[in-house]
């Protein structure tokens, strides 16, 4: 399949000013239509919206839904031996949206006008959405078989396709008259001919969970009236069969209008939304974190399946657990499997958001059968609630870090510097994942989770591996830069100190302070031995740094078998 998406960004269109909220996902443009936008000044109009708009948020109901699976998850698996279960009752909460289990119905509409013909036929339209698709663009060849494999059959997405409405006028007015009214208008004629729309309200809310309208004609700029987009109908006095419209997508029939065959990528991308899922790109380069998940991910660059953490909050897995202790583990392709592992230091029943980690093996098999390796990847997440207790804190764009990070196993930080992800980001035969490692396993704030991943080995698709929790000692590292005045010159150096916490009886024969500049890599500046430290803390300085460079330090300490055992947390010299 042709890959359409370059940049990664979010865009949210308002369509009337007088519409009170919209919640919308956009196709990103292209590269040439960013560095278009960038030289006529629209690019952060546009990314504003996106911005006040949270499509890059979980739905308040997958929130919901995530609690009770993480409050559920945890009992279940006994990690709150000594928790009066009587008094933690799970109530799931009520579903609202398009239902992320069970067979689903949608109805999808088809519009051309008077003066722009369809080019694809109703019946191969309805064969990549219902249908078995173009076995040539596995896994991307139908929504109903992508969403099937995602959800290990859990989810079944059926329907009707309406046939093509010509409108009796032509396109150039549709923007005019409002797509609410065009909706209407086709929904009304349907209704009209005896179409039974209350079968599409699958939960019996009163409402239509999810509407598809493809249309025909070329596709306009990047957050035009004419681009593709998810949405909530927001006319409430409407009703078809005394049922309200939800969530609805507005997308192309074909993107490079009057050539080629439809294509549903787009499609299973906003029907992400649908379900629940935010994007999980990155909407600005230089704000916020960079680079999304390097595209791994259907809801970031329509590559691969939808990872571990969203199947999970979706119900379509139930993962094992880890909170203290070590085990030994195997894991099936995630692609085939449900298959999937949570390593969660102090998991309690207060602590269902918070950060952890999730493991789970991809093999280029099933919808990941075009990723770039084969092993195990791990997941960082930061469930952390906001101020109000409404949304996750962080998200991929905008906040401190992200929700949701793709620790790369290679330690180069390629999708960081908005690169994509690659055959590197896997864990691989001989690969570990520890405190001392790069990347290493602490929470944001630099504190020792003591979460390590090592003996990865795999036999055909399998994934082999040791993974627990063991926090020997903890480093806390500090520091800041000083200028040292003489007659001849200035010198400038940072003044460090550390501080060790021991938790258990460990040998260490040494610390090493590592030194790295921005985008480089860590390298040994001096050694401290343990006959150095005065009750277990040191100060010392690094001499003669340069007055404008950033500059970021850490702490290993070695074992009696020269491996690295902690680290610190990372400081920053600005």
């Amino acid at each position: 399949m042709k890959k359409r998406i370059v940049y990664i960004f979010l865009v949210i269109f308002l369509l009337s000013f007088s519409i009170p909220k919209f919640i919308f996902s956009l196709i990103p443009p292209t590269k040439e239509q960013m560095e278009r936008y960038k030289q006529d000044g629209s690019l952060k109009y546009r990314i504003e919206r996106a911005k006040a708009l949270r499509n890059n948020k979980v739905s308040i109901s997958l929130l919901k839904r995530y609690e009770q699976k993480m409050r559920s998850l945890i009992m279940n698996k006994g990690i709150l031996k000594n928790e009066d279960l009587s008094e933690n009752k799970i109530v799931p909460p009520a579903w609202e949206g398009m239902p992320t289990t069970g067979t689903v119905k949608i109805p999808v509409i088809l519009i051309s006008f008077q003066d722009t013909p369809n080019i694809n036929s109703k019946f191969g339209i309805t064969d990549k959405i219902f249908g078995q698709g173009d076995a040539s663009s596995y896994p991307l060849e139908s929504l109903r078989n992508f969403y099937r494999r995602s959800s290990y059959n859990k989810l079944n997405i059926t329907g009707n396709v309406l046939g093509w409405y010509k409108t009796a006028y032509p396109r150039s007015e549709v923007e005019s008259k409002g797509i609410n009214n065009l909706i209407i208008e086709v929904l009304d004629y349907y209704d009209s001919k005896g179409h039974d729309f209350s079968q599409y309200d699958n939960d019996n809310d009163g409402d239509i969970d999810y509407l598809v309208v493809i249309w025909a004609g070329a596709h306009g700029e990047w957050a035009s009236f004419w681009w593709a987009y998810q949405s909530d109908f927001n006319d409430s006095g409407y009703k078809v069969d005394g049922k309200k419209l939800g969530k609805y997508s507005w997308q192309w029939e074909l993107y490079n209008y009057p050539y080629g065959k439809f294509d549903p990528s787009t499609l299973i991308h906003e029907t992400g939304h649908a379900l629940g899922l935010p994007d999980l790109y990155d909407y600005k380069e230089g704000t916020g974190p960079e680079g999304g998940v390097g595209g791994l991910d259907m809801m970031d660059s329509v590559w691969g399946d939808h990872n571990c953490f969203s199947k999970f909050m979706l119900g379509w897995i139930e993962p094992s657990v880890i909170k203290t202790g070590e085990s030994q583990l195997s894991l099936n392709p995630s692609s085939l499997s449900e298959d999937a592992l949570i390593i969660f230091p102090g998991a309690s029943k207060d602590s269902f958001f918070g950060e952890f980690f999730m493991v789970q093996n991809r093999s280029r098999i099933g919808n990941d059968k075009k990723i770039p390796n084969d092993g195990i990847i791990v997941w960082h997440v930061d469930s952390t609630l906001d101020e109000n207790g409404s949304n996750f804190k962080f998200d991929n764009s905008y906040s401190e870090h992200k929700y949701l990070k793709l620790m790369q196993a290679d330690g180069l930080d390629q999708i960081e510097h908005n690169q994509k992800a690659d055959a590197g980001d896997f864990f691989v035969d001989g690969k570990m994942f520890t405190p001392a490692t790069d990347p290493n396993s602490s929470r944001y704030d630099g504190s020792n989770t003591g979460v390590f991943i090592k003996n990865i080995y795999r036999i055909n698709n399998k994934s082999f591996f040791d993974a627990g929790i063991d926090i020997p000692l903890e480093i806390k590292l500090s520091g800041e830069r000083f200028e040292e005045k003489s007659w001849i010159v200035k010198n400038f150096y940072v003044a460090l100190s550390f501080s060790v916490e021991f938790f258990r009886e460990i040998n260490v024969i040494k610390y090493s302070v590592e030194r790295k500049e921005f985008q480089g890599v860590y390298e040994s500046v001096k050694d401290i031995f343990p006959d150095e430290l005065t009750d277990n803390r040191v100060d010392f300085n690094d001499m003669f740094i340069q007055k404008d460079k950033k500059y970021y330090y850490r702490i290993t300490a070695f074992g009696s078998t020269g491996s690295a055992i902690a680290v610190s947390n990372e400081l920053i010299i600005e």
